[in-house]
């Protein structure tokens, strides 16, 4: 957004509830991997917003970067790039996310994203550790937690962490059948 003042200077600002809305939009879809569009366009599209965005959030960036939402936004940004198979996001959404929570190391939402970042890019043991730090810090990540210790061979975690999630959310039918499965032996990681 461009405006001139009264004396003829020319300032530049951005227009943060469009940008949020830009990232929801981008999140409904690439929030994690595989990405869900409904068609091959609309998944270019959104590559192409998320390298753009990507380019225009790093002119933004400063090494001593204190505003932790933006680090938040670029963070999740490349998550979602990353999930969208942009090369070079993996490791920036790392670089955000690390600098987000050594800025703010009690934000339980940074610990959760992270965490979630780390365990659809299949590093699950990173992710149980920042997934087990924002549920101390008062997040909501049981189901994920659960995934995440039986992803790295802990069944055991797993079903500890499935049955306080089914405490709290007794209606809820796929983590049941998840922990039936694993309790059962059903359930396995696929490895590459």
């Amino acid at each position: 957004m461009q405006s001139t003042s009264v004396d003829g200077q020319v300032s530049h600002g951005l227009n943060m509830p469009r940008l949020d809305e830009v990232l929801n939009n981008l999140h409904r879809h690439a929030a994690s991997y595989p990405t869900r569009f409904a068609n091959e366009q609309d998944q270019a599209r959104a590559r192409d917003d998320a390298t753009k965005l990507s380019v225009f959030f790093d002119t933004l960036d400063q090494p001593d970067q204190k505003d932790g939402g933006m680090l938040l936004r670029s963070a999740m940004l490349n998550a979602m790039a990353h999930h969208l198979d942009i090369a070079g996001s993996m490791s920036k959404a790392d670089q955000y996310f690390e600098r987000l929570i050594q800025l703010k190391p009690d934000a339980a939402n940074a610990h959760q994203q992270y965490g979630l970042f780390l365990a659809s890019s299949a590093r699950s043991k990173q992710a149980v550790k920042h997934l087990t730090q924002a549920k101390l810090l008062g997040a909501r990540v049981g189901f994920p937690l659960a995934m995440a210790h039986f992803a790295t061979g802990d069944r055991n975690a797993a079903i500890e962490q499935l049955n306080l999630y089914l405490q709290n959310q007794p209606h809820d039918q796929k983590a049941r059948r998840m922990l039936a499965a694993i309790q059962d032996n059903r359930a396995f990681v696929k490895s590459k």
